[in-house]
C-alpha cells in the first residue's frame, strides 16, 4: 500500500496531501494562499519505522523517502527497530533525520537515544517561524536569557552548537561513557550483518516449526500475522519479529492474556510480550478489526492498551509476540514451540459439526453448546476481605444484589483507610472468619490465637460513617466492634487496622458503583460472584504437571461458586468443556427463578456475575 498511495493529514485539517510512489505525483498543498504562507512556504514532515515492531514487516524505505523529498517533503526514519539487529546505511535511504536508541541496541543503559541530523538538514530546525511553539529555554539551551523581557539568544551560532541547544538540561554522561562498550561488544560479535543472519535464522526456524504445529483434526494451531504470515522465506521484506496467537482445534483463539500466563508457569519461566505492542494500528489491521469493533470494544467492553481483556466475542485483541536479538540462541525458539506444543496442540483426531453446536462470536467457529448443564461442586463464603473462605454446605444469596449473604461484607483498614489485601500482607491468608447466621455472630480464629466472637448485630457498630479505600475505589464502611476487636487483628498481623463493615448508606455519597458500572453490595473488588469451572482448573493443573510442580485446587482462585460441567471425564469430548465458561451469556439456576449475567473474566481464570432481575 505505501508503493501506491500513501495519505498524510495536517493536524489543522486544512489541507490534505497524497504521495504516490511514482515520481508524476508529488505533494501539493492548495492552501498556500495568504501572505504569511507567500513569505514562507509550509514545511511537511513525513515519519514513518523502517520496521513494524508489531510483525517484523520492512517497507520500501527508499523509494518512499525519494518519493517524499522530490514532492518537497522532509523525512525521519525511525530505525530504533531495524538499527537493533541488522546494518542501516543511511547514505543510500537519504533521510533528513534519523532516530535511533542504544537501549534497543546493548540491552542497556535505558533512556538514551539519538537524533541524526543531515548537515543540509540542520537549519530548518532553526527557521525564524513565528508559528512555531517556543523550544524549550533551561539549562544549557541558551546563551543568555532576559527573566522581564522576551529577550532569548539560543546557546551556539554554528551548525554545531545549535545542535547542544536541542539538548535540555544536564546529559546522560556516565550512560554515553558505556556506549562505547556496546560498540566494541557488537563488533566481537562479527558487526551488524552477522547479527542481521543470525536473528533472521532463528525467526525463519521459529515461524516454519509453528506452522508445523497442527491438531489431531488437521487445523493449524498457530496464525502467523505479518511479513512471515505472508512468505515461507527469508527476504529483506521480514525483520526478526514474529506476532500470533495459538488457535484451539475448533478454532477459537486462546487470548494472549492465558498464553502468557501459563508461559510464566513455565521452568524456566518463559517472558512473552503480549497485547498490540503499543502499536494500534498495525495491530488493528493485522487482527483484521473495524474500526467500529475497536471502539466497541473500549465502549462496551472497556478493553483499553495494557489490561487483560484478550477476546472479545470470540475475535482477539492483540497478539503474542517474540522477537530475536543478538543475544537470542537456538534453545529460545526451541523452548517457545515446544511450550506451545504441549500445551495448546490437541493431537486427538476429533471433528466438530455445525448441527453439534450454536456459534455466538463473529468468526463462526464451532465453540460450545449454546446451553450447558453443569453442578455447583464449591461454595465459598469471605466473610472477611482477603482472609480465608469458608466453605457451606449451601447459602442464602442476597437481592437484589446477587451476593452470597455476609461475603467480602467485612475488610480489615489500616490507618490510611485503605483495605489490607493478600498482596502487601499474606498473614491475611491465615486468619480464618466462620458465620453462623442463626446466632448472628463471626468466629474468627487464627494460629496462636484465642478464637474471636464478633457480634452481627447492630450492638456493635460504633462510631459514624467512613470511607475505605478498596483498589483505588471508595466504598462505605464502618468501624465494627470495640478496641478488643482492633487490638486482636492488630496484634496478628503486626499491623494497626481496624475490623470495618460495608455500608450502602455511606456508598451512595461516595462511589455506588464499582468500576464496570455495577452497584456495589460489599467489600469485592468487581462482581458480587465470582465463578470459576472445575474443567478450566484441570487444564491448568495439567500444565503445571508437565512443568513438574505441585497442582493447585479451585480454591485458590478465591471464587464464590466451583461449577463442573455435566459430561464424562473420559469423553472424547470432555477436553471442549475446559473453558466453556469463557462463551457463557447467562447462568440460570435449575428452577429458573434467579439468573446472572455474565459481566467478565478475570485475569485468574474466574468469571464475573451479577443477577439479572424481572
Amino acid at each position: 500500500a505505501l508503493e501506491e498511495k500513501l495519505l498524510a493529514e495536517p493536524r489543522n485539517n486544512e489541507t490534505q496531501h497524497a504521495m504516490a510512489a511514482t515520481r508524476s505525483e508529488c505533494f501539493r498543498d492548495s492552501s498556500i494562499n495568504d501572505e504569511n504562507d507567500q513569505q514562507m512556504k509550509r514545511r511537511h514532515l513525513l515519519v514513518f519505522p523502517s520496521e513494524c515492531n508489531f510483525g517484523g514487516d520492512r517497507p520500501d524505505a527508499k523509494s518512499i523517502i525519494a518519493v517524499a523529498q522530490e514532492c518537497g517533503w522532509y523525512t525521519m526514519l525511525d530505525i530504533a527497530k531495524a538499527a537493533s539487529t541488522g546494518p542501516v546505511n543511511l547514505r543510500e535511504l537519504n533521510p533528513d533525520f534519523a532516530a535511533l536508541s542504544f537501549y534497543k541496541l546493548f540491552g542497556d543503559p535505558t533512556g538514551i537515544g539519538a537524533l541524526l541530523v543531515k548537515r543540509s538538514s540542520i537549519s530548518v530546525l532553526f527557521e525564524n517561524d513565528e508559528r512555531r511553539i517556543p523550544q524549550y529555554q533551561g539549562g544549557g539551551s541558551v546563551s543568555i536569557m532576559v527573566p522581564n523581557q522576551d529577550y532569548t539568544v539560543p546557546k551556539g551560532d554554528s551548525p554545531a552548537g545549535q545542535l547542544e541547544s536541542l539538548t535540555s538540561g544536564s546529559i546522560h554522561f556516565r550512560g554515553i561513557c558505556n556506549l562505547s562498550r556496546g560498540f566494541d561488544t557488537l563488533e566481537r560479535l562479527g558487526g551488524m550483518f552477522k547479527i542481521h543472519k543470525h536473528t533472521i535464522c532463528l525467526a525463519w526456524e521459529l515461524t516454519s516449526r509453528l506452522r508445523q504445529l497442527r491438531h489431531g483434526n488437521g487445523k493449524a494451531a498457530v496464525q502467523i500475522y505479518g511479513a512471515w504470515g505472508k512468505s515461507t522465506c527469508m527476504t529483506d521484506n521480514n525483520g526478526p519479529t514474529v506476532a500470533f496467537n495459538v488457535i484451539r482445534n475448533d478454532g477459537s483463539v486462546v487470548g494472549y492474556n492465558e498464553v502468557s500466563k501459563l508461559a510464566s508457569l513455565h521452568r524456566p519461566p518463559i517472558q512473552f510480550r503480549t497485547g498490540c505492542f503499543c502499536n494500534p494500528g498495525a495491530c488493528q489491521g493485522a487482527l483484521g478489526l473495524t474500526d467500529q469493533q475497536v471502539i466497541e470494544n473500549f465502549e462496551k467492553n472497556g478493553h483499553v492498551c495494557g489490561d487483560h481483556i484478550d477476546v472479545v466475542n470470540g475475535l482477539p485483541t492483540g497478539a503474542v509476540r517474540v522477537s530475536f536479538g543478538k543475544d537470542s540462541i537456538w534453545e529460545d525458539l526451541d523452548a517457545v514451540v515446544t511450550f506451545v506444543e504441549r500445551t495448546f496442540v490437541n493431537h486427538h483426531n476429533e471433528t466438530c459439526s455445525e448441527s453439534d453446536f450454536t456459534c455466538e462470536n463473529p468468526t463462526k467457529v464451532p465453540r460450545s453448546p449454546s446451553t450447558t448443564q453443569v453442578h455447583i461442586s464449591e461454595v465459598y463464603l469471605f466473610p472477611i476481605k482477603s482472609c480465608a473462605a469458608q466453605r457451606p454446605r449451601k447459602w442464602l444469596l442476597e437481592l437484589p444484589s446477587g451476593k452470597l449473604k455476609y461475603d467480602r461484607e467485612f475488610a480489615l483498614v489500616d490507618t490510611s483507610g485503605t483495605a489490607l489485601r493478600l498482596q502487601t500482607c499474606p498473614k491475611l491468608g491465615l486468619i480464618s472468619p466462620v458465620v453462623d447466621p442463626e446466632s448472628q455472630k463471626m468466629t474468627v480464629s487464627a494460629p496462636g490465637c484465642k478464637d474471636l466472637v464478633v457480634n452481627l448485630s447492630e450492638s456493635l457498630y460504633h462510631g459514624g460513617d467512613n470511607v475505605v479505600q478498596v483498589c483505588g475505589n471508595k466504598c462505605g464502611g464502618r468501624l465494627w466492634g470495640d478496641a478488643e476487636v482492633s487490638e486482636w487483628f492488630s496484634s496478628f498481623l503486626g499491623i494497626q487496622c481496624w475490623l470495618a463493615r460495608y455500608s450502602s448508606s455511606t456508598t451512595e455519597i461516595y462511589s455506588p458503583c464499582n468500576s464496570k458500572g455495577v452497584l456495589r453490595s460489599g467489600f469485592s473488588n468487581e462482581q458480587p460472584i465470582l465463578l470459576v469451572s472445575e474443567n478450566a482448573v484441570a487444564a491448568l493443573n495439567n500444565v503445571l504437571v508437565d512443568q513438574l510442580q505441585r497442582p493447585v485446587d479451585s480454591k485458590r482462585f478465591r471464587p464464590n461458586l466451583v461449577v463442573k460441567a455435566v459430561g464424562d471425564e473420559n469423553d472424547s469430548q470432555h477436553h471442549q468443556y475446559r473453558h466453556i465458561e469463557d462463551d457463557w451469556k447467562t447462568l440460570s439456576l435449575a428452577n429458573k427463578d434467579l439468573s446472572f449475567k455474565v459481566e467478565g473474566g478475570c485475569p485468574v481464570s474466574m468469571t464475573f456475575f451479577s443477577p439479572l432481575l424481572p
